[in-house]
């Protein structure tokens, strides 16, 4: 006997089949059932009865097939279809499962109250099965990409915060601009003095700039800018004194000119918002070397050649002077003030013994005090300089003391008096004023 015909229903549930059994000189001889939970045997022996067995045969399998839709059938759930923003985007078990969407949509979009931006769902309850749900995470994505107030976008964040964003990828070009926009050259390096980023991402409508608002909000980053500048310099040159007895005091004169030297330097500058603040050389290379000058100084100390006619030389060199106060102006001045520069040499008025030379209370400060004899005397204040002491014996003409403001004194000027036996005197007469 060999087996003839397998029938086998839904195998791969495990289910039923059944087979026939053929014998050459019998016909069919055993139909036989199977189930899950054993089996049975029929045996039909007569050849007659074969067509009959073949019609029991498909009952069953008729049967089989009813049981298996009914048990498709009844796994299938109810659910909720969502339509949002007028359409359909999605089926999930509860409404819930919205709510949980939204969640993730206020987490993922960049702004406040991003709530406020989605419309409210209506819901239709359907029959589904298992695998025509969506998740969470496919819900929140449809969500987003039907809500009209959410876009993708570019964004600039300036220390993690948003700063700007635009639709267009053309901010990275802005991006750069802003960046580069106090460069001066080639070798220019710039960079933002923030840490300035950018990511994609999705943003509410209204915080998204058009192109030109993204290009003048970009332009207050705050910018460094560093390079290399390269300048031909000039190298001041030194003045070099050489004392001179050939020349008055007081007097210089040039013996050789000076002469600037040139260099080539580099330095590094640093501009900030195209500000410099700050430059430092970091190399220079001589080109031309620099020629000091020299400059006589008189050493040579003069003598007062101006005599009036009471014998008297005047204090002062001539063309130097200026009256800046007469004997008797009305507030006991006993002296005549005579103005010029500091350091402008005073002279003796006329021959005699130096009695005082020093620093002399009173308000006189450094002065002299020569004595002529029979009672006349001469006094020379508020000097910078002395140039001869106590009891040294001086002729007219000396060089004694230099100009200053030493002393009650308000400028440069030299304080002369004239004493006959003590008694200040109007020194006009004197000195021919």
């Amino acid at each position: 006997m060999k087996r003839l015909k397998n029938f086998n229903f839904f195998a791969e549930k495990g289910c039923n089949f059944v087979t026939f059994w053929y014998n050459s000189s019998i016909g069919y001889k055993v139909v036989t059932f199977q189930k899950e939970i054993g089996f049975v045997n029929f045996m039909f022996s007569d050849k007659l009865f074969s067509r009959k067995v073949l019609s029991v045969v498909l009952c069953l399998a008729t049967v089989f097939v009813t049981g298996f839709c009914s048990y498709k059938i009844d796994s299938r759930l109810t659910a909720l279809r969502v339509k949002y923003s007028g359409k359909v985007i999605a089926t999930i078990k509860e409404k819930a499962e919205f709510d949980d969407a939204v969640e993730i949509v206020s987490r993922t979009v960049c702004g406040s109250n991003v709530s406020d931006a989605l419309e409210e769902p209506t819901y239709t309850e359907v029959l589904v099965t298992e695998d025509q749900l969506n998740n969470t995470a496919d819900v929140a994505q449809a969500i987003i990409e039907n809500t009209d107030e959410i876009a993708q976008a570019y964004a600039v964040t300036v220390n993690g915060e948003v700063f700007a964003c635009m639709t267009e990828p053309e901010i990275y070009n802005l991006l750069d601009e802003a960046r580069c926009r106090f460069e001066q050259g080639e070798n220019c390096v710039s960079s933002f003095t923030d840490t300035v980023e950018v990511s994609c991402g999705y943003y509410l409508a209204d915080q998204i700039l058009s192109a030109e608002d993204t290009r003048a909000a970009l332009e207050t980053l705050s910018v460094e800018t560093s390079f290399t500048a390269v300048s031909e310099q000039d190298i001041p040159f030194n003045t070099v004194k050489e004392k001179s007895d050939e020349l008055l005091m007081g007097k210089t004169q040039t013996k050789v000119a000076g002469k600037k030297g040139k260099k080539t330097v580099s330095e590094q500058v640093v501009l900030q918002n195209g500000k410099e603040i700050s430059r430092e050389q970091i190399a220079a290379s001589v080109t031309e070397e620099a020629t000091d000058a020299v400059v006589l100084v008189g050493t040579k100390r003069p003598t007062g050649t101006v005599r009036v006619n009471t014998g008297f030389v005047f204090p002062l060199p001539k063309g130097v002077w200026t009256v800046s106060a007469y004997y008797g102006d009305g507030r006991g001045h006993r002296a005549v003030d005579l103005a010029c520069h500091a350091g402008t040499p005073i002279f003796s008025a006329a021959s005699g013994t130096v009695e005082w030379a020093g620093w002399e209370q009173g308000g006189y400060g450094y002065s002299v005090v020569i004595n002529h004899g029979n009672g006349l005397k001469t006094r020379y204040a508020h000097a910078s300089a002395l140039y001869v002491s106590k009891g040294q014996q001086v002729s007219a003409g000396q060089n004694i003391a230099a100009v200053g403001k030493t002393g009650y004194a308000t400028g440069n000027h030299l304080h002369f008096e004239v004493l006959i036996n003590g008694n200040r005197v109007n020194p006009a007469p004197y000195i021919g004023l």
